[in-house]
């Protein structure tokens, strides 16, 4: 692989570069997702999703050889205006596969390897729009080599002194500590990571050894200051630290933060649930953050766990659905509840008392409606007003001592679905309508 054409201007055309550099910040999320966007890109088909799609990073499985599904997605690029740079590595043999790919100064890296149970893995992840070259070093750093994904100094000082140089290098260009990983660094400006790894080189003299490299994150979220052993995992979009502060104070810095990104807390103060302390937040997208805190060997453990507005339904479904499941160990007597499914939808019944069904794009509030009016016509009732919020709604509905709930989703990018789930013996019998 070679360096960036941009990084190879440095010894051209330094007027160039800097106009470059100047034109470069740190991408937002949403900035990369007009250049590719990973939650609606297409998967090869019959591919399934066990690992993760997230703004920022998406893998899943495939049945098909590496070099066909490579192929793919190498295609699905070109077609949106990337580029493959030189260096990619195809050993279709051994099942691996990798390339990156530069549009503009964004740089994804794709990689197909062995999943599996037969299966081939397939990971695609932004890796930022910061030419590794902007990326401030010590002052007495020579560089050694780069590449498109990392580049390389080393410098005549100790290990311990050149990591403090390269934090306070960072600091000074606006980047804000995000925890690490043993000799690697994090620090974080908009949505875009850096890493810088600093190690010891016994063979470039005992010198130290400084490695750059970048990636995009999903989430912009902030890291406080007061924060020991701060780790972001952008998979699962949670994070975990410890702290000296108080449980209140650790609360309190969220609210002040993440108050002008649009999160509203849901409580005037943190609620105790189970053995922690807790504050939700909610954004008009209908997705949640939970700041979870509680004691952990006299110090203050915190965690944050981000949910989408698909994964808060789907959290919903499944607790109501585990609710419903309890009438089988109750010899509780099952009520028949026919459910005429509306014309284009497909019914797909997990358990005889909770039912999805898939949607076209913009019906599934429709058909949610038709579905409660559905079980109003069968006597069933309901003190709630119909919903009206943007991304899911869900309403319940009663019949003596048992309970359905139908719940919506239409979320901007991901698939349209409904769930119905009956609790206290209820017996759904899906009846497919035709047009």
């Amino acid at each position: 692989m070679l360096l960036r054409p941009d990084a190879l201007l440095l010894a051209f055309c330094p007027f160039t570069l800097a106009a470059l550099a100047a034109a470069s910040e740190p991408a937002t999320v949403a900035e990369a997702a007009e250049r590719l966007d990973l939650v609606t890109l297409p998967v090869f088909e019959g591919g399934a999703l066990p690992g993760y799609r997230r703004e920022a990073r998406l893998q899943y499985n495939v049945k098909q050889s590496t070099g066909e599904v490579f192929d793919f997605i190498d295609g699905q690029l070109i077609d949106r205006g990337w580029k493959q740079l030189p260096g990619a590595q195809k050993h279709l043999g051994q099942g691996f596969a990798s390339a990156d790919y530069l549009h503009g100064d964004y740089v994804v890296h794709v990689s197909v390897y062995p999943g599996g149970a037969g299966l081939q893995g397939v990971s695609i992840s932004h890796q930022g729009n910061i030419p590794l070259t902007d990326l401030p070093a010590p002052d007495n750093a020579e560089k050694m080599h780069g590449f498109v994904s990392t580049l390389m100094y080393k410098s005549p000082d100790g290990v311990e002194e050149t990591a403090k140089a390269c934090r306070e290098k960072m600091l000074a260009d606006g980047w804000s500590p995000y925890g690490g990983a043993g000799d690697t660094a994090y620090f974080r400006k908009n949505a875009v990571m850096a890493k810088v790894r600093t190690l010891s080189a016994p063979a470039q003299g005992g010198a130290t050894v400084i490695n750059y490299s970048t990636e995009l994150l999903s989430l912009e979220l902030p890291a406080p200051p007061f924060a020991d052993d701060f780790r972001y995992s952008d998979g699962t979009t949670d994070i975990m630290f410890d702290c000296d502060k108080t449980a209140e104070e650790a609360h309190a810095f969220y609210r002040e933060r993440l108050s002008p990104l649009g999160w509203t807390a849901t409580t005037d103060k943190p609620f105790e649930y189970k053995w922690s302390l807790q504050t939700i937040f909610r954004n008009a997208g209908q997705e949640m953050i939970t700041v979870s805190t509680h004691d952990f060997e006299g110090r203050t453990r915190v965690r944050l766990d981000h949910q989408n507005a698909v994964e808060v339904v789907q959290d919903e479904y499944l607790m109501r659905s585990g609710a419903g499941e309890k009438a089988k160990y109750r010899n509780k007597r099952w009520l028949a509840v026919p459910l005429p499914v509306p014309p284009g939808l497909t019914a797909d019944q997990e358990e005889k008392w909770a039912i999805k069904l898939a949607a076209p794009r913009g019906e599934a509030f429709t058909a949610a409606d038709q579905l409660a009016a559905s079980l109003v016509s069968n006597g069933w009732t309901t003190d709630e007003p119909p919903p009206q919020e943007p991304v899911y709604r869900s309403r319940r509905f009663e019949k003596g001592d048992r309970t359905v709930w139908v719940m919506a989703i239409e979320p901007p990018k991901r698939t349209a679905w409904i769930a119905v789930a009956g609790v206290g013996g209820v017996d759904l019998k899906p009846i497919q309508r035709e047009k």
